[in-house]
Formats: structure tokens, C-alpha cells, sequence
């Protein structure tokens, strides 16, 4: 098992309103890593992916309606 699939599997076993604590702890951590280093590929890409994944989420539910 692939250190993906034990994270997959640990989010579907959440709650219903935990997946939004998980990505606020994950959102304030990767902000706190750019305060601290500004210009870090890594935190630059978190960002850009993340929001790239809320313009795909949001036209896709724009499309629904």
C-alpha cells in the first residue's frame, strides 16, 4: 500500500465537516511556510493547485446547474 492509498483511505473515514478542518490546518501550515520562506517552489505550487482545484470545483458545479 502506497502512502496515498492510507491517506485516501483516512479521508473517507472522516466525518461529514472534517474534510474543511483538514484543509484549513493544511492551508494555515503551507501559509506559515510561506511567511517564513517566501519564494518556495513547493508552497508556490501547493497554492497554484489548490487553486486551480477550486476554479475545476466551481465550473464543474456551475455546469450542473
Amino acid at each position: 500500500m502506497s502512502l496515498t492509498d492510507g491517506i485516501w483511505d483516512k479521508l473517507g473515514e472522516l466525518d461529514e465537516d472534517e474534510p474543511l478542518h483538514v484543509l484549513t490546518k493544511l492551508f494555515t501550515i503551507y501559509e506559515s511556510q510561506n511567511a517564513n520562506n517566501p519564494g518556495n517552489t513547493e508552497v508556490e505550487n501547493f497554492f497554484k493547485n489548490l487553486n486551480n482545484a477550486i476554479e475545476q470545483t466551481t465550473q464543474c458545479n456551475l455546469n450542473r446547474r
